[in-house]
């Protein structure tokens, strides 16, 4: 892949990252991992590799922050009313 077929260097999600290692840090640290590596993996020639990363860090990201989210609710449902 050329850089004009890959088209301007994608965005590496590393805040979003970061903020989803605090809900969920097994899949938080896979896209903290996955973004680092865009810049490099791009400067380095590897177009196809780093836009693969950026969509991994985007997706493991939103992943860990629905886990999360669904971790605190439950745990929230569970403290508020399991108890009777």
């Amino acid at each position: 892949m050329t850089l004009e077929e890959a088209g301007p260097e994608p965005a590496d999600f590393f805040r979003w990252a970061v903020a989803s290692c605090a809900l969920f840090l097994p899949l938080g640290l896979v896209s903290v991992i996955k973004a680092a590596s865009v810049h490099p993996q791009w400067e380095a020639g590897e177009y196809a590799m780093a836009l693969r990363s950026a969509r991994t860090a985007r997706i493991a990201a939103i992943a860990a922050a629905v886990i999360g989210a669904a971790v605190i609710v439950g745990a929230l449902v569970w403290v508020l009313f399991g108890n009777g």
